[in-house]
């Protein structure tokens, strides 16, 4: 930091390049923490430091082995006035997965799907970067997509999964078969659920009652109660609440009368107490 001293004393201050490019270099000689003191010092000279900068540091954390650290930099990030790229996350996605540290790596991914292109570019760079995702870390991804209306994406990634020799499991095809049920390709869904189920896969109550979801936002409340009695006869009961969720996400989107057919029929079945969520979906009209 001496050969900074002179040309400060004449008046003469570095920009944020040849700041960024003094902080990389201390982070290799001196390490994060004299880095950080010369980020200090580039704040208080009235330099403010850009996303290239604050990617120096954390690749400094990340390669002392200093994750959390790198983490917590990540998410203070915004309030420092920076905003994390793909490159920043990528870092210590890398450097978490290096390590196996799967569950950190999956909340790093949840908490960027608001940025779901982002995190299919990071997922994509980790595979091409000799640092192989798991089958959670696609789960993260895919689910993602989904929510974001973009199935046919999602669908690729299961594939690409497949060919890296990852083995989907229940959440991968609970969320794909809710894409496709949110999108009203009921056909495609159910022959979805039927190839997954001769894969051995045994489906559990939300899958169901996604499936009873879309067939009755469809107007094939007929086939939805299908699907209820093969849930139910494969001793596959969700909750009332579960049963409710659905519903009024039907009722919701303006299918109410789809939505009363279906309580009217689980109510029959004693699965749903039928007077309170009359109430519910009345208010709903």
């Amino acid at each position: 930091m001496k050969v900074l001293r002179q040309p400060m004393k004449r008046g003469c201050y570095p920009d944020v390049f040849t700041y960024t490019t003094l902080i990389e270099a201390i982070c290799k000689e001196s390490g994060v923490g004299q880095a950080m003191k010369l980020l200090d010092e580039m704040r208080s000279n009235g330099c403010e430091p850009v996303v290239v900068t604050y990617n120096v540091l954390i690749k400094g954390m990340c390669t002392e082995g200093r994750l959390d650290d790198a983490i917590k930099f990540l998410n203070n990030m915004p309030s420092y006035g920076g905003q994390p790229n793909t490159i920043t996350c990528n870092t210590i996605l890398r450097s978490l997965c290096s390590i196996g540290r799967w569950v950190d790596a999956e909340k790093l991914l949840s908490g960027m799907m608001g940025k779901v292109d982002t995190a299919v570019e990071i997922l994509d760079q980790l595979s091409t970067t000799g640092c192989s995702p798991v089958s959670i870390t696609y789960n993260t991804v895919i689910g993602g997509l989904v929510k974001d209306g973009r199935t046919e994406r999602a669908f690729k990634l299961l594939y690409e999964m497949q060919e890296k020799g990852l083995k989907p499991d229940i959440v991968t095809y609970s969320s794909l078969l809710d894409g496709l049920c949110r999108e009203g390709k009921v056909d495609e869904a159910i022959q979805f659920f039927n190839n997954f189920v001769r894969l051995g896969l045994r489906p559990n109550a939300m899958i169901y009652i996604s499936l009873m979801l879309g067939l009755s936002k469809a107007g094939q409340t007929d086939r939805a109660i299908d699907f209820m009695v093969d849930m139910v006869s494969k001793n596959c009961q969700p909750t009332e609440s579960s049963y409710m969720i659905r519903i009024r996400g039907i009722a919701s989107e303006g299918l109410v009368k789809e939505a009363l057919e279906l309580l009217e029929e689980l109510c029959s079945r004693g699965l749903v107490k039928k007077n309170p969520a009359k109430q519910l979906l009345s208010r709903r009209r």
